[in-house]
């Protein structure tokens, strides 16, 4: 069976001269942080890789996030579920799609820490809450101006980045 000729390709109908990469104006769109990290990659093709990751990877977190857009009777539910799949041959930066689970893995750390750090003043507030009430049982005390101390938790529920607020038990 005979090949045909692989279609030529006129670089010069393409905004960055390639139509195998993002434009910079995508760069130039992104949030500062990951514009920084992006900016850091210099060829093109593993720049582009590491920032569908990265963005697959975030959607991932976000699965049970949801958002209305369009007004009146034009309003829509969207969420963010992005799957992405690389193709390319050896070495050509397909390992940088990686990098945006990695990245999900770091801010579930974090989330982690921050989320043992609450935990452990949640029980201290709770026993300091306990003793209050049965100090004012004790002496016959009256309970007005004892409030309840909100705590919060961050993490990744079900799939979704967040953070839950709860109050101290009675």
């Amino acid at each position: 069976m005979l090949k045909k000729p692989a279609p030529k390709i006129d670089p010069s109908k393409f905004e960055n001269g390639s139509p195998l990469t993002f434009p910079e104006k995508v760069y130039n769109q992104l949030p500062d942080l990951l514009k920084a990290i992006c900016l850091q990659i210099d060829d093109p093709y593993k720049r582009d890789v590491f920032l569908i990751g990265i963005i697959t990877a975030l959607s991932a977190a976000m699965s049970r996030c949801r958002f209305s857009h369009g007004s009146g009777l034009q309003i829509k539910e969207y969420s963010p579920h992005l799957l992405s799949f690389i193709i390319g041959g050896p070495g050509s930066g397909k390992g940088m799609a990686e990098y945006g689970a990695l990245l999900i893995g770091k801010i579930e750390e974090e989330a982690q820490q921050k989320n043992k750090a609450a935990s452990n003043k949640y029980k201290t507030d709770k026993l300091e809450f306990a003793r209050e009430v049965e100090q004012r049982k004790k002496n016959k005390e009256s309970f007005e101006g004892l409030v309840e101390r909100k705590h919060s938790i961050c993490g990744i529920f079900d799939g979704r980045i967040g953070q839950l607020t709860f109050a101290s038990e009675r």
